[in-house]
């Protein structure tokens, strides 16, 4: 649901073959790209174009492909209001055009940055509700005099409160680093240039000072305006680099949340320990679930 909704978003249709074959394409070159050969460079190599990293190049060329017959099939002078349609028909201050590569990368990097984070957040959101029966039943009987709008849904006090805490309890991202440009002083001690620091958003997201009982999934918690300081909460990153998309991801992820609940009866098809269930800090083999209308 989520790639559907980026693809959407990007390209502005629902329909068409190859749109359909970018969705194949992006799952394709995400699932071909491996904890090894994004871990260890000496694997991301060609070997004559054999092995993992190969693999991965070619199904990526494929989806860059798909993207430039897209973009040619654009007309500048006739821009809608897609995010592709906007950036071809966008101009700098000289007058010139994005150059076709760099609107290539964009859009991948939309697609793959707006639809599995979203997706996992999701996921792990219906696994802690479908864990508390009481909860989801509260959340239901609060979205159903709402009516199915989307806009009224995502102004739902305790769904803001389920996504809020699902993003504290399980962040999509562990750490956000960056290398030091200049020295730089923290907690007394001086970085050199160069120096790679990164900020723990899991740790900060745990801290019992400020969220007590910090392991126990409590949406309680971010009722009543009680949202803490950027500082303190941090999902999408924060600072000038903040995620560019988190109003768009969070409003994806109240709408498609809301819409599950009210159409159907979810239940767990297993609820095992969750001792291991994380795999690239989403849920180790999804969640399956029992769907009823």
């Amino acid at each position: 649901m989520s790639l559907d909704v980026i693809i959407r978003t990007i390209f502005g249709v629902s329909t068409g073959e190859r749109i359909a074959a970018c969705g194949r394409g992006v799952r394709d070159s995400i699932a071909a790209f491996g904890p090894l050969i994004a871990t260890f460079r000496a694997l991301q190599r060609d070997f004559g174009g054999f092995g993992p990293w190969a693999r991965f190049r070619r199904l990526l060329g494929g989806v860059h492909d798909l993207l430039r017959q897209e973009i040619a099939a654009r007309d500048p002078a006739r821009p809608g209001d897609d995010i592709l349609s906007l950036l071809v028909a966008a101009r700098d201050e000289s007058g010139a055009a994005m150059d076709e590569q760099e609107i290539v990368e964009q859009l991948f990097t939309m697609v793959i940055a707006g639809h599995e984070t979203t997706a996992t957040a999701l996921a792990w959101a219906v696994d802690e509700l479908l864990r508390r029966p009481e909860l989801l039943g509260d959340l239901r009987e609060e979205l159903r005099p709402l009516g199915g709008d989307p806009d009224r849904l995502a102004q739902s006090p305790l769904l803001d409160a389920v996504c809020a805490e699902t993003l504290r309890l399980h962040p999509l991202i562990p750490l956000v680093s960056r290398k030091l440009l200049r020295p730089f002083e923290v907690g007394g001690f001086l970085l050199p240039a160069g120096t790679g620091l990164g900020a723990c958003l899991l740790l900060v997201h745990l801290r019992e000072a400020r969220y007590p009982e910090p392991l126990s999934f409590r949406p309680q918690r971010f009722l009543d305006g009680k949202h803490p300081p950027p500082h303190e909460y941090l999902p999408f990153g924060g600072g000038a680099r903040r995620c560019l998309g988190a109003a768009f991801a969070l409003h994806e992820m109240k709408v498609v949340l809301a819409t599950l609940i009210l159409e159907f009866e979810l239940e767990l098809a297993a609820a095992p320990a969750r001792t291991g269930a994380r795999r690239h800090h989403r849920p180790q083999g999804g969640v399956p679930v029992v769907r009823r209308r």
